[in-house]
């Protein structure tokens, strides 16, 4: 079971390697990386919504909550209860980084532009220091 305290932790860490990446020219990486980051703060705020210690991080851990084991922002944003706020208060930053997808690790390399990367940087690192 990953805690509360490894998922902030693991999404500030890879923001800081999406912000690396991003002064490095490696806009792929990077925005990949912003997406990671972002997925890993919404599965800790689904923790405190349902007031557990920790997310699933085995196949056994998740045989009771499959539905659960995704990585759709979207998805994992309803379930953090905080779908309201985010969609109303921090709706630029999400517009940002919602279209992130763990697919894009598949993208050839430039498919994403410096201002994307920058956006999406920008957008996770919103999100992560507010959710």
């Amino acid at each position: 079971m990953l805690t509360i305290a490894d998922l902030e932790q693991l999404a500030r860490t890879r923001l800081g390697e999406a912000t690396a990446l991003l002064i490095a020219r490696q806009f792929d990486g990077s925005s990949y990386l912003s997406g990671y980051a972002v997925e890993l703060i919404l599965k800790a705020r689904i923790c405190v919504h349902l007031d557990w210690k920790g997310y699933p991080e085995t196949r056994k851990e998740f045989e009771k909550y499959t539905s659960l084991r995704t990585h759709h922002l979207e998805t994992l944003l309803d379930l953090t209860g905080l779908h309201k706020r985010v969609r109303t208060k921090y709706d630029y930053y999400w517009s940002n980084i919602s279209e992130w997808s763990p697919e894009d690790r598949y993208r050839a390399s430039g498919c994403v532009t410096e201002e994307i990367a920058r956006a999406r940087v920008a957008a996770a690192s919103f999100l992560v220091r507010n959710l």
